[in-house]
């Protein structure tokens, strides 16, 4: 039964990204399945604690609850300015994490259970693949270019984009801990699903057009392959060389206001407006009173849009807080300083944790955490998107298991690219 439902999950959860319409509460339809399938998961954690041998809380545990702990006493004591909906998808995904520590029993089964969110990933790609080749899904048409973005059947084109890339990624991880687990390569028959699939992916994440990823997937792949081999390193900085020089005039339609920026025209607007939220944002906070710093504005009191919308509002009110568009200062603005000391206490953590793994794939985990917070950076990506933020405590819970459980097999010298 605890494999089946783990497999089931892990498997779901990328499919829960797809638009139902369908809302209730505040909540879309799969968010609502996610958080009840996250109870049940958390139940059968609590019975393998009270019934197996009790597992040691980790100094990654004691932060993520920490941080929970904080999160819950700023949600009741300014009520008036917090939303509950949005504190249970802040904490969620840092519960999960706990929760599969205690479920997980081996590296072996932490590998199957990658294949079936990898499969699982299959179903909302290829929808959204076909969808967007019959014109459909249109998230977005930029004025000034008249370029159009695409949704497929996510909620929206940074959705999109982001699951995209995080597919990416994760097929590359699987291939690196099939290595290093079961000691052998990845047959023929996989490597096709998984080069199909990252096809489709990148043509996706080509039609959302979601930057952020673009650099995120870039920072990833040169990490990794600067680690595992440095020869493909040539061969892939090379043909991204290459590709810039040959679609120059796309890219500079693609990224028009940062070209804009570099030559002196509204440099406030650049990136969606950026540098401007994240001004607009500090000011707030520095006119903030101290209470208010070290506890924040409240998680969810925020208002959507981005800089060209908001340039007429510029009022440095506690009710008129922009989406920062930047997962970091949203801790800020919403946790706080103690918030945002807990959360970035808690990324060391998960970064020593990695950094003295034994095992040669721990670089394939450096790769993707460095990419992720430099999205994390750039964009609201894998704090305040639900679903991202779950799926990736789910793939760090491997530096939960116990490096004695059975499954794994260690050697020093695999390469991720042979």
């Amino acid at each position: 039964m605890d494999q089946f439902l783990l497999t089931l999950f892990f498997f779901a959860r990328p499919i829960m990204f797809i638009d139902t319409g369908i809302v209730a509460g505040g909540l879309n339809f799969f968010e609502m399945v996610t958080i009840i399938f996250s109870l049940v998961l958390a139940l059968l954690a609590l019975w393998h604690t009270i019934t197996g041998r009790p597992k040691a809380i980790s100094l990654t545990e004691w932060l993520i609850v920490a941080f929970t702990f904080w999160c819950t006493a700023t949600l009741l004591i300014y009520p008036e300015h917090s939303n509950f909906k949005t504190y249970v998808k802040f904490v969620l995904p840092l519960v999960t994490f706990m929760i599969l520590k205690r479920i997980l029993t081996n590296r072996t089964q932490y590998l199957n259970l990658l294949k079936w969110m990898i499969i699982g990933f299959s179903i909302p790609i290829v929808l959204s693949s076909i969808w967007t080749l019959l014109g459909r899904g249109i998230g977005q048409e930029i004025y000034w270019t008249g370029l159009v973005r695409y949704q497929g059947v996510y909620a929206d084109i940074h959705n999109m984009g982001h699951c995209m890339g995080f597919l990416i990624m994760l097929c590359a991880m699987y291939t690196t801990l099939h290595r290093t687990i079961l000691n052998q390569g990845t047959s023929l028959r996989t490597y096709f699903f998984l080069f199909i699939l990252g096809a489709l992916a990148l043509f996706c994440l080509y039609m959302s057009q979601t930057r952020t990823v673009y650099f995120g997937l870039l920072l990833f792949f040169f990490i990794a392959l600067f680690l595992y081999n440095r020869a493909q390193l040539i061969i892939f900085s090379g043909t991204i060389l290459l590709g810039v020089i040959l679609f120059a005039p796309l890219l500079s339609k693609i990224f028009y206001d940062i070209v804009d920026a570099s030559k002196g025209k509204k440099m406030e607007m650049a990136g969606s407006g950026r540098p401007h939220i994240w001004k607009h944002n500090l000011e707030i906070y520095a006119s903030l009173p101290l209470d208010r710093q070290i506890a924040g504005v409240g998680i969810g009191n925020t208002l959507l849009g981005n800089g060209e919308q908001f340039t007429q509002r510029t009022k440095i009110s506690i009710d008129n807080v922009w989406n920062s568009h930047n997962d970091i200062l949203e801790v800020l603005m919403e946790t706080g300083a103690i918030g945002l000391l807990l959360w970035l206490a808690l990324m060391v953590t998960i970064l020593v944790k990695i950094l003295t793994w034994e095992g040669q794939e721990r670089w394939i985990f450096f790769s993707f955490f460095v990419s992720v917070l430099l999205m994390n950076f750039l964009s609201n990506s894998y704090v305040s998107r639900f679903g991202l933020a779950q799926m990736y405590f789910m793939v760090l819970s491997y530096f939960e298991i116990s490096k004695t459980s059975s499954g794994l097999t260690y050697t020093r010298d695999q390469r991720l690219f042979v």
